[in-house]
């Protein structure tokens, strides 16, 4: 008789109600008549039953009942092929579309750069001169500056401007070069560092051309429109100024993908493995990495975010600017949505129309169940992306479940003025604004989780092997929505005022600002540092002390309604905390040394990458096996390896080929729309003697 496998998913009844929503469930394959399907499994029920009593042997089939089933397709199921897909099938082309431009660029953008090898070569040794069509990258820079001029000039002489055309040419060809945006991914020089403060023009179009991830290039969008454009100077009257070194955030940035990556591995092969009570018993390693700071590490991003918009937009002296004139910050809010939406988007019309093919196997997720990450995704409507609203989803609703953190830190963007406004006007009302948002996310964290139908929290409180999942799956909310997450940015917000102010007082000529600085920092050096500390051990030491408590389910529901979000704002102010003791050179020597090392630099400029693709990299790896396997201590730590190593690649892929040229190419856009709007603006204004420069952005 013609079989099927299918997957069938199943719980035992002793097992807390709980876990018919959390991930740590058995599954196994079996094997059924062809006719029974997904729709039609109840049905066959006493069958199935009969078919799974030899896999599941070590159960007693009545004690178990089963939590869903889906049936894998025929090997010649027009399901497996992207042929009978056509929305698949017209992805695919306009992928492929694309790599091919981008292979011809970079073929045009050789044959340039070997032609301007061979012609100086020439000329090195006949001395002779002339006009070339080729030109090193040096030159290309130097002449870009003044194509704007000329093509100005030209344009109200009615000629036509070649010369122009031709450096155009060639900086389209560089943008889109594959070997152009790699070497410039793996650029590790002080030039082309992501968070250098006082960067030149040129070293701000060759340094900051690569930042991918959403905290970089914030700072990069100031750097660019405000020293380039407007050429803002960092040394006054000729002496040296003081300057935050923003170096060590590559290294935490980094840091915490990793971890993220490795609590996405234990959560996504816990259902792959054939001895999982070993694996999440609480003695061992896996149960450690997940039930520590799992949940709290994307904390650490909002903070960065947040500490990188205060400070470089009051240094930069922006706040003035975009408090009177609302269409500055609008722009600015245009641009950072043109930045990260392009990746956002290429990467969820991956998840909905093409992951599917790209592997097989029993464990394998070919979007025929109506349970299945796949199919939920392609029923998703793109509003949610295009939108950023997907956070307001179920974080497994969504095509890219860990995707949630993008929605957050977009909406957190637009409400940042207000914020800003405050402190700029009245600083003391603004801290005390901001401290009393923190506090009402707080309060409204807890009354949403103890006001909660779901009585029994014990897991959670526990820190049981699937209490983390228990939590995502019943607070959703509490983990993804805005009003609960903002305290960590409001904190960045703090800490980058404070940084700003740090600064201005460390390079102002009054004494009594100095001192008064000097002697507030010495004081808070003191005891800063190791605040951090404790927080870190507090909460590294609080699974295995939650493990051991005896809690009720009233005491259990209280205390995760109070600890989750204090746990939430201790660690971001823990961070927050470090960086600026970092930043303004008094942490520990030579942990900022570490941080701050040049080979973070293109691991950071990925971090975006790594957020939209870790899970499907992770899962190409685990559910693509051919079988359940053991997992061992060993095994398990060179799958933790397997999965970062994987993951950075696959990120470097995406950046080299998407994301840096259309960054590329937005940053080209937009300059060139700023310096047209600027000579209209220039033309239309009556001649007058005094000069009034107002800044852009």
């Amino acid at each position: 008789v013609p079989t099927r496998c299918c997957v069938l998913t199943v719980k035992h009844n002793d097992w807390p109600r709980l876990d018919e929503h959390d991930l740590f469930s058995l599954k196994a394959g079996i094997c059924i008549p062809k006719t029974c399907d997904s729709s039609n499994y109840k049905n066959k029920y006493d069958l199935i039953m009969r078919l799974a009593q030899n896999t599941l042997r070590p159960f007693e089939v009545g004690e178990i009942k089963f939590n869903g089933l889906y049936c894998l397709p025929d090997e010649d199921s027009p399901m497996r092929s992207i042929l009978h897909n056509p929305k698949s099938l017209i992805a695919l082309v306009a992928l492929s579309l694309w790599l091919l431009i981008l292979l011809f660029a970079t073929w045009k953008h050789h044959q340039l750069s070997t032609t301007t090898s061979q012609q100086e070569s020439t000329l090195s040794h006949t001395g002779s001169g002339g006009k070339l069509f080729g030109m090193t990258n040096m030159q290309i820079e130097r002449r870009r500056s003044s194509v704007a001029s000329e093509d100005s000039v030209n344009y109200q002489n009615n000629k036509p401007n070649r010369q122009g055309h031709s450096i155009n040419a060639i900086k389209i060809y560089e943008l889109l070069s594959i070997t152009n945006n790699l070497e410039r991914l793996f650029n590790t020089t002080k030039a082309s560092s992501l968070l250098s403060t006082d960067e030149s023009p040129r070293q701000e179009q060759e340094g900051t051309s690569m930042t991918n991830d959403n905290n970089d290039d914030r700072q990069d969008h100031y750097q660019h429109n405000t020293a380039t454009l407007h050429g803002q100077p960092t040394t006054e009257g000729g002496i040296k100024s003081f300057r935050v070194d923003l170096r060590c955030i590559e290294g935490i940035k980094v840091i915490t993908a990793v971890y993220i990556i490795i609590g996405h591995t234990m959560m996504t092969f816990s259902t792959a493995i054939t001895n999982p009570k070993e694996v999440i018993d609480k003695t061992s390693v896996s149960y450690f990495l997940v039930n520590t700071i799992g949940a709290l590490v994307a904390n650490a991003f909002f903070a960065i975010t947040g500490m990188l918009t205060c400070y470089l937009i009051f240094k930069q002296q922006q706040t003035y600017s975009f408090i009177t004139s609302p269409g500055k910050w609008l722009a600015f809010i245009v641009y950072r949505y043109l930045r990260i939406m392009p990746m956002y988007a290429i990467v969820v019309l991956y998840c909905k129309y093409l992951a599917k093919f790209i592997n097989s196997g029993p464990l394998w997720d070919y979007g025929t169940s109506s349970l299945g990450q796949r199919k939920i995704c392609e029923q998703e409507s793109w509003w949610w992306t295009l939108t950023f609203t997907a956070n307001f989803l179920r974080p497994f609703q969504h095509c890219i479940p860990s995707a949630w953190y993008l929605p957050n830190d977009f909406q957190f963007f637009l409400v940042t003025p207000i914020y800003l406004a405050v402190l700029f006007k009245r600083p003391l009302i603004g801290r005390c604004i901001i401290l009393a948002s923190i506090v009402a996310s707080i309060v409204a964290n807890f009354y949403n989780i103890y006001g909660s139908d779901v009585d029994d929290l014990r897991p959670v409180a526990s820190f049981e092997p699937h209490g983390f999942k228990t939590y995502v799956s019943h607070f959703s909310s509490n983990y993804s929505y805005p009003q609960y997450r903002i305290p960590a940015y409001l904190i960045g917000l703090l800490i980058g005022h404070q940084l700003y102010l740090f600064e201005v007082a460390a390079n102002s000529r009054s004494s009594a600002k100095a001192n008064h600085s000097s002697n507030w920092s010495a004081v808070f050096q003191r005891y800063a540092t190791t605040f951090s500390a404790l927080v870190f051990v507090i909460i590294v030491l609080t699974p295995i002390i939650g493990s051991m408590l005896p809690f009720t389910k009233w005491s259990a529901k209280l205390g995760v309604a109070i600890m989750t979000p204090i746990y939430h704002l201790l660690y971001a102010l823990a961070t927050g905390i470090y960086l600026y003791m970092a930043t303004t050179g008094r942490g520990n020597k030579q942990l900022d040394k570490f941080l701050s090392a040049p080979q973070w630099k293109p691991l950071a400029r990925l971090s975006l990458c790594v957020v939209l693709v870790n899970i499907e990299t992770i899962n190409f790896i685990i559910q693509g096996s051919s079988n359940l396997f053991p997992i061992t201590r060993s095994s398990h730590l060179a799958l933790n390896c397997l999965t970062i190593l994987s993951t950075y690649l696959v990120a470097t892929a995406l950046c080299v080929l998407f994301e840096a040229p259309i960054r590329g190419a937005l940053n080209v856009i937009l300059t060139l729309f700023i310096k047209k709007a600027a000579a209209v603006s220039k033309k239309s204004r009556p001649k007058c003697i005094g000069s009034n420069k107002e800044k852009i952005f």
